[in-house]
């Protein structure tokens, strides 16, 4: 399994959930009170961080899950996060093109590249059979073993601040650098283990049924947050979004954006 992660920068564990489990988390999460929702509509999008719920312990908890993290890392991990990523039926938004270590300021203020690379691991657990069509997740197959890739910052289509890799270099990435886009056609209940520096993605959910995910980070226990990193990396990241939006309404205010529809030719 280790050496499998390392060369691939992934590892497939095929029907980790049982059908009756996979339905009993979309339940939960479905009844359960949205935290985002897309912009201008009533569909929920996100729900928060759900590790303290009882009904996710047959994830983290789990002891084929355990057992593989420990292969990989050589020790015992505890969980950061898990969210549960719901993209709606027609209108579920894209994810760009990313590396997690990108944001590793927020989830893990104060550790190193090579610590996050070795002992950082990311989860993802669909809960619908996914394809390119409902939003399925893409990854960039070898990106893991490339150097540091620059970024670029960007708001979101929910108003949050990301960071992706710029067009330039995914270009350079896939024509010269022997990396290649994969859709990975996961299966409901299937677990992919991945590295946090594997670039991964995902286009939006453009068929007529919802699209659910369960995305968790597993992290050494003995891991302690620098407050002032990331207090920092907050406040940049929330000084990003205010000036970039200031910035637009600024424009808007300036110039009517239509007025080419009503010129004379």
């Amino acid at each position: 399994m280790r050496d499998q992660y390392q060369s691939n920068g992934y590892i497939k564990l095929k029907k980790f959930l049982s059908n009756d489990q996979v339905n009993e988390l979309k339940n939960k999460i479905n009844n359960k009170e949205p935290k985002l929702l897309v912009p201008f509509s009533q569909e929920a999008w996100g729900f928060g961080n759900l590790l303290s719920d009882n009904e996710f312990k047959i994830i983290y908890e789990n002891t084929k899950l355990l057992n593989v993290l420990r292969e990989i890392t050589g020790f015992t991990p505890e969980f950061n996060h898990c969210m549960a990523n719901r993209k709606p039926a027609w209108i579920g938004p894209e994810v760009e093109y990313h590396q997690e270590i990108y944001n590793a300021g927020t989830f893990a203020p104060g550790a190193s590249r090579n610590e996050i690379q070795n002992k950082w691991i990311q989860i993802y657990i669909p809960l619908e059979d996914e394809k390119p069509e409902n939003g399925g997740l893409r990854i960039i197959e070898k990106s893991h073993l490339l150097e540091d890739l620059p970024y670029e910052d960007f708001v979101n289509q929910n108003f949050s601040h990301k960071r992706r890799v710029p067009v330039q270099n995914l270009n350079d990435i896939t024509r010269s650098k022997g990396c290649f886009v994969k859709d990975l056609f996961l299966n409901r209940g299937d677990c992919l283990i991945f590295s946090p520096l594997l670039i991964h993605g995902s286009p939006s959910n453009g068929s007529s049924q919802e699209r659910i995910s369960l995305v968790l980070q597993a992290r050494p226990k003995n891991f302690k947050n620098d407050d002032q990193i990331f207090d920092q990396e907050t406040a940049i990241r929330n000084n990003f979004i205010i000036d970039s939006m200031t910035k637009i309404i600024n424009n808007l205010k300036e110039k009517n954006r239509y007025i080419d529809f009503n010129s004379e030719k």
